[in-house]
């Protein structure tokens, strides 16, 4: 009964603040089947920045949701959420896992919220998530190397099987002194990106071990492990821009494009590296980039064009990297639409305050930066 006392003033206290905060909140939200009970859950998280200019993050409701989990029951729960913290008119965004149920369950939350509480009618709302865009681009490629790393698979299974054989394996690789290796969970790429650079590591060892056990008939070739250190060279790049997407300290929106740009522009490079598995690999990833993040280059410009290192110059160097050098007619096009998409949510917050400047287009404090 104390926790559920000491939850209540808790909570309380962090509506309260939440509340005194008068800039929007940014929703993120996550659902999953529990393996054991084979229930749904979902996960709703407050983000904003306080006084301070510090981020703020509160975990919102935690909650079972029973089946079926259709976008009217998420939209629902969701709703139910902003509703019981008093943030119906305080959303900027909802960043959710790319899954059908939750593109239809977007539009029916901007019904039960209301238009005209959101931003620019909503057309900002839906934020997808770019750390699970990154998942499915990395694991469509995976599927492409899937034999070759499967022998780094079944060879870490093989040795971790028995007691027996992990102190063989142990007694041949201690003088490496390097980290214990693992399996790594299919549903998350950057398990497998580190379960093979470790891997790449203990080469020697699986080598010698290959010699002394004649059961062990999975060891890779060396063909194999050259392979798989050209699958990590690749790998690494996505899972430092992975952690970069993923802090939590900070604010993560900005560098969104500059590094998605910079992927585009690395697929780019392996899809003509001579390496046929490679190419394969840069092809699957680049259909998923291009099915993914064609829709939300809007609100990731916005945020590149307010972070004061980039500003508009950022922008064009993008498209031009996502679109290609003689497309320079379609960059300024783009880069025109997203200028007055950034003029248009500034008018919104003039005319929200009651300052509303009839005499230009934009905000003075921003002409300067729009044009540049």
């Amino acid at each position: 009964m104390d926790v559920i006392d000491n939850y209540g003033v808790e909570k309380k206290r962090a509506i309260n603040y939440m509340q005194k905060n008068h800039g929007r909140v940014a929703i993120t939200t996550d659902m999953w089947t529990s393996d054991n009970q084979k229930r749904g859950y979902m996960a709703i998280t407050g983000h904003f920045i306080d006084e301070s200019w510090k981020l703020q993050s509160n975990i919102m409701r935690f909650v079972c949701v029973l089946a079926p989990h259709t976008a009217q029951v998420i939209a629902d729960i969701l709703h139910d959420a902003l509703v019981e913290w008093y943030l119906e008119d305080k959303v900027s965004t909802l960043t959710v896992d790319n899954a059908t149920t939750n593109d239809a369950c977007i539009p029916i939350l901007e019904n039960l919220i209301g238009p005209s509480k959101l931003m620019l009618g909503g057309k900002l709302m839906h934020m997808c998530c770019c750390a699970h865009i990154l998942n499915l681009i990395v694991k469509g490629g995976l599927e492409v190397t899937a034999e070759s790393t499967e022998k780094v698979r079944d060879s870490i299974a093989f040795w971790t099987a028995t007691l027996k054989r992990i102190e063989i394996f142990q007694e041949v690789a201690k003088m490496l002194k390097v980290d214990q290796i693992s399996l790594d969970v299919k549903t998350r790429w950057n398990s497998t990106y580190f379960m093979l650079s470790i891997c790449l590591r203990y080469k020697s060892v699986f080598n010698r071990l290959k010699q002394r056990e004649k059961r062990f008939t999975c060891a890779p070739t060396d063909d194999d492990w050259k392979f798989c250190e050209e699958v990590c060279d690749r790998l690494k790049l996505f899972a430092e821009i992975t952690e970069i997407f993923c802090g939590t300290q900070y604010v993560t929106a900005n560098v969104y494009f500059p590094k998605i740009c910079e992927i585009k522009m690395n697929m780019k490079k392996w899809s003509s590296c001579g390496n046929e598995i490679i190419e394969a690999m840069s092809d699957a990833m680049s259909r998923k980039f291009n099915k993914y993040w064609s829709d939300m280059q809007g609100l990731m410009g916005i945020a590149t064009l307010l972070d004061p290192r980039f500003k508009i110059d950022m922008l064009h160097v993008c498209f031009e990297m996502l679109l290609g050098d003689d497309s320079s007619t379609d960059c300024e096009s783009k880069v025109d639409e997203i200028r007055d998409l950034l003029s248009n949510l500034m008018l919104e917050y003039q005319i929200e305050n009651g300052q509303e400047n009839t005499g230009s287009r934009s905000p003075p404090s921003l002409q300067w930066k729009l044009r540049r």
